[in-house]
């Protein structure tokens, strides 16, 4: 259900989840908070089963653009080999579209990887660059690896992590077909609730 509360990683243990089950646990936050969940799966896995999740989105292990391709695929590996690891142990999981720049020929492993059709995937878009032409190029890689992943896997819904922070930047750039969910970043709703 898109209508669940969102958490992260980054902020265990969650004091405001108020009734112990349910809500999307994401991993957009930085790598060392989740590197270990690779090594030691199966006992990461066992606490997820025991807080009772609607959904987890796949981990976020870093790919960055600069990085050579194999760092990048290292990355895309530990986060598809985890997620089908929790699949088999009953979790439900959504996948994760990183970005990507058709040039460089990462969409075909990147997508190759996910199951076609895919019902639900989720796309992190929390950072906008300050700087005017990076902000353009971010945007245009963002648009242009949402509409290829959209194209190519044909989800029902799609996550956009940061997506209600920046939506004057998405609206009017994506493919009809999916419902799109605006999820505010975990830190910005966390403020919220503790203003209330």
């Amino acid at each position: 259900s898109t209508d669940q509360l969102w958490y992260c990683q980054s902020a265990r243990p969650f004091k405001d989840r108020e009734d112990g089950s349910g809500g999307t646990l994401g991993f957009f936050t930085e790598d060392f908070r989740f590197e270990h969940i690779y090594e030691n799966c199966g006992d990461y896995t066992a606490a997820l089963l025991e807080e009772d999740w609607s959904c987890v989105v796949e981990p976020d292990y870093s790919t960055y653009w600069d990085w050579p391709l194999v760092m990048r695929q290292w990355g895309v590996y530990r986060s598809r080999w985890v997620s089908r690891f929790w699949q088999e142990e009953g979790i439900s999981i959504v996948p994760l579209i990183r970005r990507t720049d058709r040039r460089g020929g990462d969409h075909e492993w990147l997508y190759s990887t996910l199951p076609n059709p895919c019902p639900s995937l989720a796309i992190n878009c929390r950072s906008n660059p300050r700087n005017k032409q990076e902000r353009q190029k971010f945007w245009k890689v963002f648009h242009g690896s949402l509409e290829l992943a959209v194209s190519l896997l044909s989800p029902e819904v799609v996550l956009i992590y940061g997506g209600a922070n920046h939506k004057k930047y998405i609206t009017g750039h994506l493919l009809d077909g999916p419902e799109y969910v605006y999820l505010s970043d975990y830190i910005t709703e966390r403020r919220k609730r503790a203003k209330r």
